[in-house]
C-alpha cells in the first residue's frame, strides 16, 4: 500500500535507506569511505526535514515501511530506496508510477534525478533519458536523467 510519508515514519525510512545503500555494491564497491560519505546525511532529523519539505511516499507491507520515494516540489527525485529483501518485486516501479501520476495531477512537467549505476536500467526502463554523466577521478559515479511527464 502506498501512503504519504509523515515524520512518524522517519526512523523506519532511515533503515530502508541505509539497508538499500549497503546493498548497492556496484556503486560503492564495499569502500568504507564511499559508504560513510553516502550514509552520513541519512539521519532521522534529515529524513524528517525531507518529508516535511518535499513530496514523499512510502510503500507499506505487513505493517512496515519497505520502500520510500521523495521528490522536491520542483520535480527533483532525490531519494528512491527499497529494502533489499523486497527489491525486484515491483515495489520501486509502483512507487515511481505513483509519483509520476502525482506529477501529472499537479502539473509537474519534468522529473530530474541522479541515478547510480545500480538503478540506471530501472530508470531507463521507465523512459528516463541520460542527459549527463557525473564523474570523480575519471570514474562514473552518477547519471543525470530526465523524464518529461505527459500531462
Amino acid at each position: 500500500m502506498i501512503i504519504s510519508a509523515t515524520n512518524e515514519h522517519s526512523l523506519e525510512v532511515v533503515n530502508v535507506i541505509k539497508q538499500s545503500i549497503l546493498s548497492c555494491t556496484l556503486d560503492h564497491r564495499d569502500d568504507a569511505t564511499i559508504i560513510h560519505h553516502w550514509l552520513e546525511n541519512k539521519t532521522e532529523a534529515n529524513v524528517s526535514e525531507w518529508i516535511k519539505n518535499n513530496i514523499c511516499f512510502l510503500y507499506y507491507f505487513s505493517g512496515k515501511v519497505v520502500g520510500f520515494i521523495c521528490m522536491s516540489k520542483h520535480g527533483n527525485l532525490f531519494l528512491n530506496y527499497i529494502l533489499p529483501s523486497f527489491q525486484n518485486q515491483g515495489i520501486g516501479e509502483k512507487l515511481l508510477k505513483y509519483l509520476i501520476e502525482y506529477c501529472k495531477t499537479n502539473r509537474i512537467q519534468t522529473i530530474s534525478l541522479e541515478s547510480t549505476s545500480t538503478a540506471l536500467n530501472f530508470y531507463k526502463k521507465h523512459n528516463f533519458k541520460v542527459v549527463d554523466v557525473v564523474t570523480e577521478n575519471e570514474r562514473i559515479v552518477a547519471y543525470e536523467m530526465l523524464l518529461h511527464v505527459k500531462i
